[in-house]
């Protein structure tokens, strides 16, 4: 596997017009790699292959049971998991907590995503982050002529 500074000098070279051979030569790696460097998609990455935890594997449909019929919340199922003989960390807990969540569909994730994006629609008429300083000054003046004139209030600079 090459580093991404050679994936990167690899594209370039190639960009500059020069040729598979020669990029070889230049970068130090074999034509097969420029080849492969040049079709792929993103940069090399290294993705470590998934090892379930021991510890953990024996308490999986407990932990789910508690999830999904009892909806306990995480601590709760944490400090029940130790009572029944857990022995391992609360961060490895809560990674294992999380894989089954997503398994289910339950992530809190998804959750917040669906809420974000039904409030996009800008229902509760604040500005959204995409409008310029002239927009958001023409708001700021819009909602300062609601308020009452007895208040004072001062504009942020």
């Amino acid at each position: 596997m090459i580093s991404v500074e050679a994936w990167t000098t690899i594209r370039y070279l190639k960009v500059q017009g020069l040729g598979t051979r020669t990029i070889a030569k230049e970068v130090g790696v074999a034509r097969n790699t420029v080849r492969h460097a040049l079709r792929s998609e993103g940069p090399p990455g290294y993705k470590r292959p998934p090892r379930p935890n021991p510890k953990l594997e024996l308490f999986r449909e407990e932990a789910r049971r508690m999830l999904t019929n009892d909806h306990f919340i995480g601590s709760r199922i944490f400090k029940e998991l130790r009572k029944r003989g857990y022995d391992g960390s609360q961060m490895a807990f809560y990674r294992f907590l999380n894989k089954i969540k997503a398994e289910e569909g339950k992530t809190k994730a998804c959750s917040v995503m669906k809420r974000c994006r039904a409030s996009r629609g800008n229902s509760i008429g604040l500005p959204t982050p995409s409008l310029s300083a002239a927009a958001l000054s023409g708001w700021w003046s819009f909602a300062l002529s609601s308020v009452s004139a007895a208040q004072s209030v001062t504009l942020p600079a």
